[in-house]
């Protein structure tokens, strides 16, 4: 069959932050959502459509939903969001993203849990997507979900400016396989924080394998695997915790840090980066980094133990 689709989303659950007026305890349970369209325009580096939006929504429920052949997202958290669940869905075969987060200091979403889902094969038409990706929300915890096959990131947490961050989320005991297979330089849990403050976001107990890269070669043809990382804190991520993560057979390596400050990264395994297994890029903002009791590995030719570019302060044990 042919489906021509024409509502760019199915439920809008909406409140009036602005009235202190909130929808809250709604449980959507055991649905299928499908054959939404997305809109011509928009910034392609937050595509935001989606088939369910919460718009000033508390402690709704989202479960054992299936998400699939949707033109967007699959969900969209905005306006003071908080405390809602999204528990146990699978969402595939979608346009753009899986769950997406936005807003600004003042009106993002947060304390919100997304947990226990299966996100693959999205990205189908726009490819800068994530299958959580936090434009800007804060508290936010990201827990024991299956990410695979995807075409950039799985987990990610932008800090756009001083006035849009992503503070104080949790990314932990995620599987993660698959991933940056349509994009370049990325990574299966990204951060970014050119406001250049601390951010308090924590990153761990994820087993991450296969994060790819691909780029297209001057003479026209794709190359891969091609720059791409486990984990990227990028653009002076500070202040985050990376701990107990187990990062193996990834195109650049396990992980990279680029600029940051008050970083601290313990306890994990880098195993079989092609090119490195950690790498530290920085300026002299960089400094206070700490790297303890992780353990390093690979067999391949020309690959090392750990890179680093530029001037920094930090402290390997």
């Amino acid at each position: 069959g042919v489906v021509a689709p024409k509502l760019d989303r199915i439920i809008h659950i909406k409140g009036d932050p602005s009235k202190n007026e909130f929808v809250q305890d709604i449980t959507i349970k055991g649905m299928t959502f499908s054959d939404t369209t997305y809109s011509r325009h928009f910034n392609i580096f937050i595509p935001s459509d989606a088939a369910i939006w919460l718009t000033g929504a508390r402690k709704c429920i989202l479960e054992g939903n299936r998400f699939v052949n949707l033109g967007g997202n699959a969900i969209r958290l905005e306006q003071q969001s908080s405390e809602n669940q999204i528990l146990g869905n699978e969402i595939a075969h979608v346009g753009q993203g899986g769950v997406i987060l936005l807003g600004d200091n003042e009106s993002q979403p947060t304390k919100n849990v997304i947990a226990g889902n299966w996100i693959h094969h999205i990205g189908e038409v726009l490819k800068h997507v994530a299958g959580v990706y936090c434009v800007s929300a804060s508290e936010t915890r990201v827990a024991h979900n299956l990410f695979e096959d995807l075409p950039r990131y799985a987990i990610s947490f932008k800090s756009l400016n001083s006035k849009s961050y992503s503070h104080r989320n949790v990314a932990e005991y995620n599987d993660i396989h698959r991933t940056c297979l349509e994009t370049v330089n990325g990574a299966a849990i990204e951060t970014t924080g050119p406001h250049k403050m601390d951010t308090g976001n924590v990153i761990q107990y994820n087993r991450i394998t296969e994060t790819v890269g691909r780029v297209t070669g001057s003479d026209g043809k794709f190359k891969r695997p091609h720059l791409s990382w486990g984990i990227l804190l990028d653009g002076y991520s500070s202040g985050t915790t990376v701990r107990g993560n187990e990062v193996v057979d990834n195109a650049q390596g396990g992980l990279c840090v680029t600029g940051g400050r008050n970083n601290r990264i313990e306890n994990n395994i880098f195993a079989n980066g092609r090119e490195h297994q950690v790498l530290f890029r920085g300026d002299t903002f960089s400094r206070n980094n700490t790297f303890v009791r992780n353990v390093l590995q690979f067999s391949l030719i020309g690959a090392d133990f750990i890179g680093s570019a530029g001037r920094w302060s930090n402290r390997f044990l």
